[in-house]
């Protein structure tokens, strides 16, 4: 069984991050979706020694990231964006054929702020929303995925406080 770390949207703030690290325990990977405007080296600080991390470029971050990640967690097919360059504040469409394209079971992705979850085509979406809660109509939340044996076996949207 594996366990995600999902963020997205924090713009900078931190401050709640090591509480949820901890209140998370033994986390095997932190999944950033872009929009932290932060070096990556301010979130490993805080991340306990080995685990695994990946941070995806948003459209308010100027680092050197990819825009999309791509990769498989105990037989789970997974897809990663920010979103803006899908368009999710106008609709899912355009990354719901990406998710179909990719032939994916797992989609994270942020930008619009609202934490959600739901299912299409036997595609699961995850929006962890802000994890700071600025401009959310949904607080300051994050996500967290539980992955076993090639099935999500929980997907959860948590409260930051």
């Amino acid at each position: 069984m594996k366990k995600i770390l999902i963020i997205s949207d924090n713009h900078g703030f931190m401050h709640q991050l090591r509480d949820v690290i901890e209140r998370e325990a033994h986390i095997d990977l932190f999944l950033h979706l872009g929009d932290g405007e932060c070096s990556t080296s301010q979130y490993e600080r805080l991340l306990p020694p080995l685990t695994a991390s990946i941070y995806l470029k948003g459209n308010n971050d100027f680092m050197p990231l990819k825009p999309t990640a791509r990769f498989e967690l105990e037989g789970v097919e997974i897809f990663a964006a920010h979103g803006h360059k899908y368009a999710v504040k106008q609709g899912f469409s355009v990354l719901e054929n990406e998710a179909k394209k990719q032939g994916v079971q797992l989609v994270c992705y942020g930008h619009t702020h609202r934490a959600e979850v739901h299912e299409t085509d036997g595609i699961t979406y995850v929006n962890p929303g802000s994890f700071t809660g600025y401009y959310s109509p949904t607080g300051s939340t994050y996500a967290v995925a539980m992955l076993d044996n090639g099935k999500i076996t929980g997907l959860e949207i948590k409260k930051t406080e």
